[in-house]
């Protein structure tokens, strides 16, 4: 749930209400990408944003086109909006944000020095001395007190795993944990595969690998079903 104010525009914003300091500036059109926008890598300059600025990430990511939402000018309404499109629990919704907003504001008790900056990890956090959520926001921990507000349905999804299967960087083929050997006639691709990144990523790395490998893969696989027919005319189990 975020505040309607940062969910109003278009991927592309129209003004420079969002754009980033340097941009701005020049009034010129501003990416919003993060770490730095394109204007600041050409420049190779830091990219700052005005303190308080909506966080150019969920521009795109909520728009109507895209996304079911549900709107309400308290807490309270949003909540009986939500039970209307199928929230279960009212009164933990309520909690859940209350907490979550007692846990910000004790941080920033502790920590006045602290200012809200999108484009670096700026502490801005749940964790305190007095108070620790069960599920801690490290980074970018803004209160939802200010309406209007804003709720959207999600679903989770796998880009890709950090862990996953051990695969030939030259024609993704599995290898095997026991012998270290690649398996006949078995390829790993997209999320499965293992031991690329660790931590983090970089934004649209896991479509990479998924062309490099899939491709790889690919190829090797026509060999081997090509080399496998001239051998064995008939298909046969592959034993791992």
């Amino acid at each position: 749930m975020i505040s309607e104010a940062s969910a109003r525009s278009p991927p592309w914003p129209k003004s420079l209400a969002r754009a980033c300091l340097f941009c701005r500036a020049r009034k010129i059109r501003c990416d919003t990408a993060r770490p730095r926008c394109a204007a600041c890598v050409i420049q190779k300059r830091e990219c700052t944003y005005k303190v308080g600025t909506p966080n150019p990430r969920n521009l795109g990511e909520y728009r109507e086109e895209r996304v079911e939402r549900i709107t309400a000018s308290t807490i309270d309404d949003l909540a009986d909006e939500c039970v209307k499109r199928g929230l279960h629990d009212r009164e933990a919704f309520l909690s859940t944000i209350a907490e979550y907003n007692r846990a910000v504001y004790a941080h920033r008790k502790e920590n006045p020095q602290m200012v809200w900056n999108p484009t670096v990890r700026d502490g801005l956090s749940t964790q305190s001395a007095t108070i620790q959520l069960a599920l801690a926001t490290s980074n970018w921990a803004l209160p939802i007190d200010k309406g209007p507000f804003l709720a959207v349905k999600v679903t989770c999804g796998i880009t890709f795993t950090f862990g996953g299967l051990s695969v030939d960087s030259e024609t993704a083929q599995v290898i095997s944990s026991v012998t270290g050997k690649g398996v006949p006639g078995v390829y790993c691709v997209g999320e499965m595969i293992g031991g690329l990144f660790y931590s983090n990523y970089p934004g649209g790395s896991g479509l990479t690998s998924v062309a490099v490998f899939g491709r790889r893969a690919g190829r090797a696989a026509a060999q081997f079903a090509a080399l496998s027919r001239r051998a064995n005319p008939r298909p046969t189990a592959i034993k791992l």
